[in-house]
């Protein structure tokens, strides 16, 4: 099962981003959004990224030149015709995906694979909206795409054992990224650790349990975390990481899970968003009254 052609359903963040991974490892493309706007929003976004790769050494021109011609950019879902693969790259709300996925149900070759970037979208619920649940699966890319290694390939109990391996294979062989099977539970496998320990350190920052610097200190010289201990609702969008709380808390009844008060009113900076190798602790609450309480410990003692 080759995958020579893949179409893209929704081109912003992290479409955009699966968008420029595959052409620039030889793919052909056809990328679709909603309207004439959106879809040249879609465009700057991946050539600009290029752009930015070439001025800085890490891609060379003639890759970027043929990785801009291997793109076709429409608003036009019916272009997806003859595409070896499907991927709906739009928002976390499953309503949406199942609309997408009506339609590649529709366009797509019976043989085709129909894979949607989800981070906590049950896959089973997507796959049963079509009438081919067998070539359904979850492939969650990490933000972003073009520079985080990591995809988790997940299979439902319906998912045919040569999906799953041409997935797999399409992502460690073609793209280059490091891939990880993961069960169709809430979570997957990163989120069912990450979600909660931001959570944690939520409740820790609004319990005056530590400061946002303390926490971050704490983490960053003692386990060695990369980018403080929450950086994830700014890298990966504030939305997504404010609702998948409540999917985690349905499955696992963890109090760590639940909602928390500067998550309601979570305001990322955009820097950090557009940079997420510069975010930090991102738990600090925007809102009336959600200041922490003052610590009730004394001064430190030295050791």
């Amino acid at each position: 099962m080759d995958i020579g052609t893949i179409g893209v359903i929704g081109i912003g963040t992290m479409g955009s981003g699966i968008v420029e991974v595959a052409a620039r490892n030889g793919l052909r493309v056809v990328a679709q959004e909603a309207s004439p706007d959106l879809v040249e929003a879609g465009r700057s976004r991946v050539e600009g990224s290029m752009d930015r790769g070439v001025a800085r050494g890490k891609l060379d021109e003639a890759t970027r030149d043929a990785a801009s011609a291997a793109v076709t950019w429409t608003t036009d879902l019916g272009d997806l015709a003859g595409c070896d693969s499907g991927a709906g790259g739009r928002a976390e709300i499953l309503a949406l995906k199942l609309e997408i996925f009506g339609v590649l149900d529709r366009v797509l070759d019976p043989s085709a694979i129909m894979a949607t970037n989800t981070s906590s979208i049950p896959i089973i619920d997507v796959a049963m909206g079509t009438t081919r649940p067998q070539q359904v699966l979850g492939m969650h890319f990490f933000n972003p795409a073009t520079v985080m290694k990591l995809v988790e390939v997940i299979s439902t109990q319906l998912t045919a054992p040569e999906v799953t391996e041409a997935a797999t294979a399409f992502a460690a062989d073609t793209l280059g990224k490091r891939v990880v099977a993961a069960p169709d539970r809430a979570g997957f496998v990163v989120n069912k650790l990450l979600v909660p320990y931001i959570c944690q350190a939520i409740e820790m920052y609004e319990s005056g349990h530590a400061s946002a610097a303390d926490i971050d200190d704490a983490m960053n010289w003692g386990p060695g975390t990369r980018w403080g201990r929450s950086p994830s609702p700014t890298s990966s969008g504030s939305t997504c990481a404010c609702s998948r709380p409540s999917r985690c808390t349905r499955s696992t009844r963890s109090g760590s899970t639940r909602r928390r008060r500067c998550c309601a009113a979570w305001s990322p900076r955009a820097a950090w968003a557009a940079r997420p190798a510069a975010a930090s602790t991102s738990t600090e609450p925007a809102g009336r009254g959600s200041a922490p309480r003052p610590r009730r410990h004394g001064p430190r003692r030295p050791l």
